[in-house]
């Protein structure tokens, strides 16, 4: 089951982002009309001046090529780490491997564009690191435990919810779509909505801290699982038309794809401290009907 969850999560994240892209631009073109990243190639070649190159219908029509291959390598991805096992090639690795090098830089970016904020960097915590995670847990030339793989998990999904928690705690400012979300679903004003995002940020924070210890770790993962996918399915929830109009389906229902992993990552971590204590539970009997 864990990792079938944990195929499922990567699956879901290139999926999702691959849906999105095909539809909607991949932010290719903030590398590609990124001054400082291309200009030096563009005068080390000598092709042209980087205003030439700026405006050129050609550049435009690149970048719309650049966005769909990201899209359909997405894709690829996804169905590539679904079914795995039927292909039998860990040369094939190499295609979740680029889109995973892919998405990095576009957090890293996204993370650029808001002033290198750290909430913006480690909220992606789920959405970088369970890619990676299941390449490692299926590469054969490396090994990881399942103990291993449990505490990288339980760092991304710390990550994740410590920084979706420091926006709802105001701490870095909360986003704007985060109080719509709360007002269209729940019907409250805007204070009754920053109100609940502080309460629930508070409770994002203290959990991603409990996850840490024994005592705590259940109580904070029966927190987590529903509200990770709550706030997953938030998204296409937040807009009346999701159902109605094809373009609002199509904008918000992939963003409700590639988050769902932020429910499914603690479920995994829920399912990996049931198996270790189902494993204590029977060594603790054979040692007793020995003894």
């Amino acid at each position: 089951m864990m990792n079938w969850l944990l195929t499922l999560s990567a699956a879901l994240i290139f999926l999702g982002r691959g849906i999105l892209y095909y539809f909607y631009d991949a932010p290719v073109r903030a590398i590609l009309w990124n001054e400082e990243v291309m200009g030096p190639f563009i005068s080390f070649f000598g092709l042209t001046s980087w205003t030439e190159y700026a405006i050129h219908s050609s550049t435009d029509a690149f970048c719309q090529k650049a966005s769909l291959a990201v899209s359909l390598l997405f894709l690829l991805s996804s169905v590539f780490i679904l079914f795995q096992k039927k292909w039998h090639s860990q040369k094939m690795m190499i295609i979740p491997f680029i889109s995973w090098l892919i998405l990095t830089v576009f957090v890293g970016l996204s993370w650029q564009s808001k002033d290198l904020m750290a909430a913006q960097l480690i909220e992606h915590g789920i959405q970088i690191l369970v890619p990676f995670l299941w390449m490692v847990a299926h590469c054969r030339q490396l090994k990881m435990s399942g103990q291993a793989l449990t505490v990288f998990l339980k760092v991304a999904t710390s990550l994740t919810f410590i920084g979706h928690g420091l926006y709802a705690l105001n701490i870095y400012p909360t986003p704007g779509p985060f109080i719509d979300m709360v007002i269209e679903i729940l019907g409250v004003n805007e204070n009754q909505a920053r109100f609940i995002l502080k309460i629930m940020g508070s409770l994002d924070v203290i959990c991603s801290i409990g996850i840490w210890f024994r005592r705590f770790l259940m109580p904070s993962l029966i927190f987590m699982i529903p509200w990770g996918m709550a706030t997953s399915l938030a998204r296409p929830l937040s807009h009346p038309q999701v159902f109605e109009q094809v373009d609002t389906f199509l904008r918000w229902m992939p963003e409700l794809i590639f988050r769902l992993p932020h429910g499914l990552v603690p479920l995994i971590i829920w399912y990996a401290a049931g198996h270790i204590k189902s494993r204590k539970l029977a060594g603790n009997k054979l040692v007793s009907h020995h003894g």
